[in-house]
């Protein structure tokens, strides 16, 4: 009974989950309400302050740099949107300001983040391979679900770090630039321009190869020549991330990408529900596999037992069959005793009939004799 008991128990908790899967059933989760799915961006603006950059440019970086925050971190909440913002510049060094010893600022942090934009100063060389490369060390950390770095710039990169390949045999041969191909444990030190775009070419491929599907890399050029924006073309993911900051409505720009991310977390949302329902299908299928051996289990159980059944029903059958011939052997036997005593009782009266007339004869014969010897007593005394 106990087996039985379990298994209906279990075949319940299967249609219950099934209907629960199908909709039939809507379970009431009291976790539902603050059940949402969030996203998270980490982007990380990387500004070129190189002496180039001095005037104007400068004054474009800085305007392009917190219309990119502003748009970003715009109506986010709304979508359910966190992003974390991240500020490198580079000249002929590369730094990374922290805020308050973090590696982002978010949205409550504008104000701060704000004030170290407007503190920039251009000056020295164009170290863009250092501050693509400081990017890629901070993303190492990064658990966000979008990663991001926008590049403004003038294109004219002049630093590189310390290489450890032939730089001449890779350029003029197009060879691939892999991991370790630099001392980034030394100092920076000053190239040609046409070395320094093919290293920051070569970070920024190391960055999309660190984060494959996950990076985004937009570059903002900031009064460039032809042949500079070519250069932040090629760095960038595609020619859609690439930007002029002369032409290019940067806010628009950052706000197609809040609707972009808005569209990936319902598609990822609808991926998700998908996938658990598939999941749940799978576990279902497991329970139903489960059961199935169960029921076979049990089936072939049943079939062993009515098997025993049948065969202590004929064993009772046969003794039975034992008992009652045992009864009729007994009832016969009881029956030819009596019988037999009948008979035995009618012999045994016959004899006593036998010698009662035998007594009665020896009785006669005993009077005779006793008369006899009277008559005889009588004559012998006359």
């Amino acid at each position: 009974m106990g087996k039985k008991t379990g298994l209906f128990k279990k075949i319940l908790a299967g249609i219950l989950s099934f209907t629960v899967m199908c909709g039939l059933v809507t379970p009431v989760l009291a976790s539902d309400k603050n059940d949402r799915f969030s996203y998270e961006v980490d982007m990380v603006i990387v500004v070129d302050i190189s002496g180039s950059m001095n005037g104007t440019k400068m004054t474009k970086a800085k305007k392009s740099a917190k219309d990119m925050a502003e748009a970003i971190w715009k109506e986010q909440e709304a979508h359910n949107i966190n992003t974390n913002i991240a500020l490198i510049s580079f000249a002929s060094d590369v730094i990374h300001y922290k805020n308050d010893g973090t590696d982002f600022f978010q949205k409550k942090d504008k104000s701060k983040l704000f004030n170290v934009i407007d503190g920039l100063v251009a000056k020295d060389m164009t170290f863009t391979q250092g501050g693509i490369h400081e990017a890629r060390m901070i993303f190492k950390k990064s658990t966000g679900d979008k990663k991001i770095i926008v590049l403004l710039s003038d294109g004219e990169a002049n630093r590189i770090y310390e290489p450890k390949i032939n730089l001449d045999d890779y350029m003029n041969n197009n060879k691939k630039v892999l991991e370790g191909s630099f001392y980034y444990d030394k100092a920076g030190q000053d190239t040609t321009v046409a070395k320094g775009k093919f290293c920051a070419l070569a970070e920024a491929n190391l960055a999309k190869s660190d984060n494959i599907d996950v990076l985004d890399i937009y570059t903002v050029a900031v009064d460039c020549n032809e042949q500079a924006k070519e250069f932040l073309k090629e760095v960038a993911s595609g020619d859609d991330k690439f930007k002029d900051s002369d032409t290019d409505d940067l806010e628009d720009v950052f706000q197609d990408l809040t609707d972009e991310i808005k569209d990936k977390i319902e598609k990822e949302k609808l991926e998700k529900e998908l996938e658990d329902l598939n999941n749940r299908i799978d576990e279902l299928d497991k329970e139903k596999a489960e059961l199935e051996k169960e029921f076979a289990k049990e089936k072939e159980q049943a079939a062993k037992d009515k098997e025993e059944l049948n065969k202590e029903i004929n064993d009772l059958k046969d003794k039975t069959d034992e008992l009652e011939k045992a009864k009729d052997r007994l009832e016969q036997e009881l029956a030819d005793e009596k019988e037999k005593s009948e008979e035995d009782k009618k012999a045994l009266e016959k004899e006593i009939d036998a010698l009662k007339q035998k007594t009665d004869d020896l009785n006669e014969a005993k009077e005779n004799l006793e008369k006899e010897l009277e008559d005889t007593i009588c004559r012998f005394s006359n």
